[in-house]
């Protein structure tokens, strides 16, 4: 037969005060200090998405030999696909013939979206030349919202 006690089984960290409790790695964790850079970090990301806009690029590509198609295109793709991972280009699809391309990009101003593509290496060799158009929300919709 059993002898039930009082006392509850004693946990692994029930000896050390609720203070100084460590993480599996043995570093003390301030669960305040966590939350705040948690907060400014995220505060950060708003400010910067506060300063964003969407630019529509359009990109021409010229004619382009097999040998120019061998130099540029392995280079292009990951210096695209870099910008992406920065958050500079949230979509991107080829146009019809492959005549071109055409990104929807989350930039500070038109300027930095034609600066990032004049930087890559298609458009530091002028064979891709782009039309920028910011667009955002069709705001004139708000007015049929009103009239409920």
């Amino acid at each position: 037969m059993e002898e039930h006690t009082n006392q509850k089984p004693l946990g692994i960290t029930d000896d050390i005060p609720k203070n100084k409790k460590r993480n599996t790695f043995g570093v003390s964790l301030s669960y305040g200090r966590v939350f705040s850079e948690m907060r400014d970090a995220h505060k950060a990301t708003t400010q910067r998405l506060e300063k964003t806009m969407k630019v529509m690029a359009i990109g021409t590509l010229k004619p382009l030999s097999p040998e120019q198609r061998q130099q540029y295109l392995p280079k292009e793709v990951p210096a695209t696909l870099q910008l992406y991972l920065d958050g500079k280009m949230e979509q991107f699809w080829l146009r019809d013939k492959e005549v071109g391309v055409i990104f929807l990009m989350s930039v500070e101003s038109v300027d930095e979206a034609d600066r990032l593509l004049k930087g890559l290496p298609l458009g530091r060799a002028n064979l891709m030349t782009f039309d920028l158009m910011p667009i955002g929300p069709l705001l004139p919709l708000g007015m049929l919202m009103k009239a409920k």
